[in-house]
């Protein structure tokens, strides 16, 4: 006996993807499983914004000869020389290889700048950067804005692209299931990179939203071609139902998907284990985002699709 949101639906479809549809339940309940888990990462912990977002600076430095201890280098920011700049409070550490390390504190004039640079001995400077408060709020503001317009064009673009599709079907079907489908993607990529960011100590900044982006393309990508093959097969074989194409058209796509998928994770897999510190923030979520999305496109966005279609269109 099932529960009665996970029962199977009873309807007829090819053997080798049944599954996928007659079961859809069950993976609209996994889904719901790591969203709410990734909502509350991000209750728990949240973001941890860089100084692109919250203005502040940034300072790399590189020891030519053995560095020093983290605990080290925190003592000498808290010399007495430097007790005045309120901007040091704060200060975070972070080992970037090769004798490396960020830190990121408040922001500061360029006179403080070179006073925390003295106090830091045998450091070579690589970079600086200082941002302030209003350009920080700025950036946020306008990536929160582009992110909106991104999902209203996205909606569009769908709605237009399969407007030829049977009218039992609806354009605007296929949209609604690629957005929720995309959200879902998306939520899920960013509780991913809270964890890993919890532990790693990284901060959601320009790489992170990079990162979200190219989640973003790669969900709706993947989705389409599903959805496209749903298109031309409905179109060729009209015969047959929607659930009944659907499930031929996940079986035809499926390895392409796949293959896909697991050549570029090959890529981002080795870029998290071998690869620099700094781009940890764009390839952790690349990594979450790649592998629910190809999941998704698969177990949730054809089944999303399907819902309050009748039975026998």
């Amino acid at each position: 006996m099932f529960p009665f949101f996970l029962k199977p639906t009873s309807y007829k479809l090819t053997a080798s993807t049944m599954f996928v549809i007659t079961y859809k339940n069950y993976f609209y309940a996994f889904s719901a499983l790591l969203t709410v888990l990734a909502i509350a990462v991000f209750f728990t912990w949240g973001f941890k914004p860089s100084i692109e977002f919250t203005g502040g600076s940034l300072l790399e430095v590189q020891y030519t000869d053995k560095a020093p201890a983290i605990a080290t280098l925190q003592s000498y920011l808290k010399a007495s020389s430097l007790k005045d700049l309120k901007a040091l409070q704060d200060v975070t550490i972070q080992p970037t290889g090769n004798n490396k390390f960020l830190l990121r504190f408040g922001e500061v004039s360029e006179q403080d700048h070179q006073r925390v640079l003295a106090a830091l001995p045998g450091a070579k400077e690589l970079q600086f950067q200082s941002i302030g408060p209003v350009i920080g709020s700025e950036l946020r503001q306008k990536t929160i804005i582009g992110l909106i317009l991104a999902i209203v064009a996205m909606f569009v673009y769908v709605t237009l692209a399969f407007r030829k599709v049977p009218a039992h079907v609806r354009s605007w079907r296929m949209s609604l299931a690629a957005i929720i489908t995309l959200a879902h993607d998306v939520i899920i990529a960013a509780g991913g990179f809270i964890i890993f960011s919890h532990y790693y100590g990284f901060e959601a900044g320009s790489l992170f939203i990079a990162a979200l982006l190219t989640v973003w393309g790669y969900s709706i990508s993947d989705t389409i071609v599903v959805f496209d093959r749903i298109r031309e097969n409905l179109l060729r074989e009209n015969k047959k139902s929607l659930r009944e194409i659907a499930a031929q058209s996940i079986e035809q796509t499926v390895v392409r998907s796949l293959n896909t998928s697991l050549a570029v994770l090959l890529f981002v897999v080795v870029l998290f284990l071998v690869g620099p510190a700094p781009l940890l923030p764009f390839v952790t979520p690349l990594l979450v985002g790649i592998t629910i999305g190809t999941y998704s496109s698969i177990f949730l966005a054809t089944p999303l699709l399907l819902e309050h279609v009748p039975k026998r269109a």
